[in-house]
């Protein structure tokens, strides 16, 4: 299975959109010309034509945040996601933190992150007041 991560196109929509638990935060993106503009980039994985994961990440001077992983249920657990992550990390300037924000019980995302490099730095609290934990990793 040949899996090709790339920068996402506006064509890319529809399939990001069926990615996601719920499409309207990328139609709140479209509108602040995130998708397109240069304060985030956004990441595809496809296997042949289909999209079955992005990442987004959003830049903030000498840091950026990975505010976005999806992956298609069917396509977890090969590979899809960590080669979105290093692709993250390939794009961005040497030395860039890396940020991104996990929800302090999905074990499974802190352990999949510490294996991409990421370091638990701090508990934080979302303006929801959901316990998160936030991690660093450097480009």
């Amino acid at each position: 299975m040949k899996i090709l991560v790339q920068q996402a196109q506006f064509l890319d929509f529809v399939g990001i959109s069926n990615i996601l638990p719920s499409p309207s935060f990328m139609e709140v993106d479209l509108g602040e010309g995130y998708l397109l503009g240069n304060r985030s980039d956004f990441y595809v994985a496809r296997i042949h034509r289909d999209i079955v994961g992005f990442a987004q990440i959003l830049k903030h001077n000498n840091e950026a945040e990975l505010a976005r992983l999806y992956v298609l249920p069917g396509y977890h657990r090969q590979g899809i996601g960590t080669l979105l992550v290093k692709k993250c990390f390939a794009v961005l300037i040497k030395g860039t933190r890396l940020t991104v924000k996990v929800e302090k019980n999905n074990l499974g995302a802190i352990i999949f992150y510490e294996i991409c490099g990421f370091k638990k730095v701090r508990e934080i609290k979302n303006i929801l007041g959901e316990n998160l934990l936030e991690l660093w990793s450097y480009a």
